[in-house]
């Protein structure tokens, strides 16, 4: 799975759970960018690469959802 589709499965998540996803519009170091999800935050990098899994197991535990969600 790379970035933009852990966003679009993220947005997905978000609307049946009620909650808000923002994507800091403010471009973080290099090509990272923050993500809020409702309350909770992660940082995701260059969008178009791959997520090795063991980054989207952290990114996942970071905004309380379980990876079988996405």
């Amino acid at each position: 799975m790379n970035g933009n589709e852990f966003l679009r499965r993220l947005k997905v998540v978000a609307k049946m759970r009620g909650l808000t996803l923002v994507i800091d519009s403010r471009q973080g170091k290099g090509s990272h960018q923050t993500i809020l999800f409702g309350d909770k935050r992660t940082t995701i990098r260059h969008l178009p690469d791959e997520l090795k899994s063991g980054t989207l197991n952290a990114m996942c535990k970071q905004l309380g959802i379980r990876k079988e969600e996405l």
